[in-house]
C-alpha cells in the first residue's frame, strides 16, 4: 500500500511539471510526454490494488508490459482521456484529505441554508393551519345559528344536521366541540360577544346600586336583541332537548349571580329592609331580567333599550311595593 501510495504522488508531480502551451492544466494536455519518460523510472511488477481512473472501466497498471511497450505520449494522457474532465488530482488525494461539509463562520449553519429557512416556514405554517382552524370552527357556528332560523330546521337540530349545513364531516364538528352541549355552548359565546356581554364590567363599577341595576339591565337589553328569533327558539328547545335545557340553565343561572351582587350592595349600603331576605330581591331581579320579560314587553315595535328602561322602573317599583328599599326609590 506504502509503495502504491508512492507511485501516485509521483505520478502527480510528473503531471504537474508538465507545460502547456495554451494555458491549459497539463494533466489535459494531449502533447505532454514529459510523464511517460518519467513513468519508466519506477516500475513495479504488479498493481497490488488496481487503480481505476474516475470516469471508466478499466485499470491503470503503469507498471504493466503493455505499458512499457506504448507508446509514450498515448500512455501519458490516456488515463486522463477515459474520465471525459473527470479530475485526477481529486481522484489520488488521500483520505486524510477529505473535510465534511463545515457550517459558515456567521451564521453557524450550512452554505445552503436549507435548515434555516425549513424553521421560518414553521411559524407560517402554523399561522396557516390555525387560521383554517378558526374558519372552519366558524362555519360550523354560523350553520348552527341558521339551522335555528329556519321554520323547521330548529326541530331537527343535531351534529349530522349542522355538519350538513356546515358542509363538514360530522366527525369534524366533534373534533371542534367535543360534543353537542359544546357545540351549544360555542353558539351561546358567539351571542354573548356580539350583544356586547363585555359592558358588563361597566356595570359593576357604579358605586351606586341603583345605576348598578340601570347599567345591567341595559346590557342586557341590547344582548336580548342580537337575535331575538335564535333565543326564543334556544329556550323553547329546552323545554324539550336536556341538551339544550342544561347550556340554559348555566347561563341562566350566571345571570342569577349578577343580580345577586347588585341585590348585595342594597344591602350594604342598608337599603334593604330589615329583616328582609335576600334572596326574594334576588328573585324579583332575576325574573324581570329574563329574556322572556324583555321579548314579552318588545312585542313587535319596542326597541329593546326602551324595555330595559321600562324593567329599570318595574324593578325599582316592585321592591319598593315589597317593602324591600328605604328611601331610595322617593
Amino acid at each position: 500500500m506504502d509503495t502504491l501510495l508512492w507511485r501516485l504522488r509521483q505520478r502527480t508531480v510528473w503531471c504537474l511539471s508538465c507545460k502547456s502551451v495554451d494555458g491549459a492544466p497539463a494533466w489535459l494536455d494531449e502533447r505532454c510526454t514529459e510523464r511517460g519518460h518519467q513513468d519508466q523510472a519506477y516500475q513495479p511488477n504488479s498493481n497490488p490494488a488496481g487503480l481505476q481512473a474516475p470516469g471508466g472501466d478499466r485499470h491503470i497498471e503503469p507498471g504493466s508490459e503493455n505499458e512499457q511497450h506504448a507508446d509514450p505520449e498515448k500512455r501519458a494522457c490516456q488515463a486522463d482521456k477515459t474520465g471525459e474532465g473527470a479530475h485526477l488530482l481529486h481522484a489520488l488525494r488521500p483520505p486524510q484529505a477529505y473535510q465534511p461539509e463545515q457550517p459558515d463562520a456567521n451564521t453557524g449553519e450550512v452554505a445552503d441554508g436549507s435548515a434555516h429557512m425549513q424553521e421560518q416556514d414553521e411559524p407560517y405554517q402554523l399561522g396557516q393551519r390555525q387560521a383554517a382552524i378558526e374558519k372552519t370552527r366558524a362555519r360550523i357556528i354560523s350553520a348552527a345559528r341558521e339551522l335555528l332560523m329556519e321554520n323547521s330546521g330548529y326541530a331537527r337540530f343535531s351534529i349530522d344536521a349542522v355538519a350538513r349545513q356546515a358542509d363538514v364531516a360530522r366527525m369534524t364538528v366533534y373534533h371542534q366541540f367535543g360534543s353537542k352541549i359544546g357545540l351549544l355552548e360555542a353558539l351561546c359565546d358567539s351571542l354573548a360577544a356580539s350583544g356586547g356581554m363585555q359592558q358588563m364590567a361597566t356595570a359593576f363599577s357604579q358605586s351606586e346600586p341603583l345605576d348598578a341595576l340601570k347599567e345591567y339591565l341595559l346590557v342586557f337589553g341590547h344582548f336580548w336583541n342580537v337575535d331575538r328569533l335564535v333565543m326564543r327558539r334556544l329556550r323553547a328547545l329546552a323545554a324539550l332537548d336536556p341538551d339544550f335545557e342544561q347550556v340554559i340553565r348555566t347561563r341562566d343561572e350566571w345571570r342569577r349571580r349578577g343580580v345577586r351582587v347588585i341585590a348585595e350592595r342594597f344591602a350594604v349600603r342598608n337599603s334593604l329592609t330589615p329583616g328582609e331576605s335576600l334572596d326574594k330581591t334576588v328573585d324579583i331581579l332575576f325574573t324581570l331580567s329574563s329574556f322572556e320579560t324583555f321579548d314579552t314587553l318588545a312585542g313587535p315595535t319596542r326597541s329593546m333599550e326602551d324595555v330595559a328602561l321600562l324593567v329599570y322602573e318595574l324593578a325599582r317599583a316592585a321592591l319598593n311595593l315589597a317593602g324591600l328599599l328605604r328611601g331610595l326609590l322617593a
